[in-house]
């Protein structure tokens, strides 16, 4: 990986692990990129989490790893 990318890995929301990569977003960019990649990811309901709050654990989560790796 470059410095000029950004790579974000989730696992326990899709049916297998997966890998985003993106240029150097930041701000609003960053914030609609991982939306975006939450919702691709395709989340499910199950008997332990709802779809909606794995999304919500992938943009949170997701953000935080980012601004801490930076």
């Amino acid at each position: 990986m470059t410095d000029d990318a950004i790579a974000l890995a989730v696992g326990g929301v899709a049916d297998r692990p997966v890998l985003e990569i993106w240029p150097r977003l930041q701000g609003k960019d960053l914030e609609e990129a991982i939306n975006d990649f939450s919702w691709k990811l395709g989340a499910q309901d199950d008997a332990h989490i709802s779809a909606q709050y794995r999304r919500h654990l992938v943009r949170q989560l997701g953000m935080r790893v980012i601004k801490e790796a930076k």
